[in-house]
C-alpha cells in the first residue's frame, strides 16, 4: 500500500439531506489546510495545472490536481514545487511494468 502524502486545500463542510440525498455544504468559502494521502495501487495523479483559489481579497497560487477516480483537489504548493514533489516522491512510489520475454 504506496500512500502519497501532499496539503491540499479545502472548506469546512457540514451534511444535509436534500431530496433525500446527503450532500456536505460548505459551512463558509474560506480555504483550509489538510492533508491528503492517496493509495496509488489505487488511486493515481492523471494530470495537474497552475491554479489560483480566491477567498474575498486573498487570493491562493496552488495546483489543481486531478485523480483517477474523478475527483480534483487543491494542493497548497504551486505548480513547479508540486511537480519537484511529484517527479521525486509520487513517481518513486509508482510501479513499472515487467517487461514481456
Amino acid at each position: 500500500m504506496p500512500l502519497f502524502k501532499f496539503k491540499i486545500y479545502e472548506t469546512h463542510e457540514h451534511p444535509a439531506i436534500i431530496e433525500d440525498e446527503l450532500w456536505f455544504i460548505p459551512t463558509e468559502i474560506v480555504w483550509n489546510v489538510f492533508t491528503l494521502y492517496i493509495d496509488v495501487d489505487f488511486v493515481q495523479i492523471t494530470s495537474f495545472k497552475s491554479y489560483a483559489l480566491f477567498s474575498g481579497e486573498e487570493v491562493k497560487e496552488c495546483t489543481k490536481v486531478y485523480l483517477s477516480d474523478g475527483s480534483l483537489v487543491f494542493a497548497v504548493n504551486k505548480v513547479d514545487t508540486f511537480e519537484s514533489n511529484y517527479i521525486k516522491n509520487y513517481m518513486s512510489l509508482i510501479e513499472k511494468p515487467t517487461p514481456l520475454v
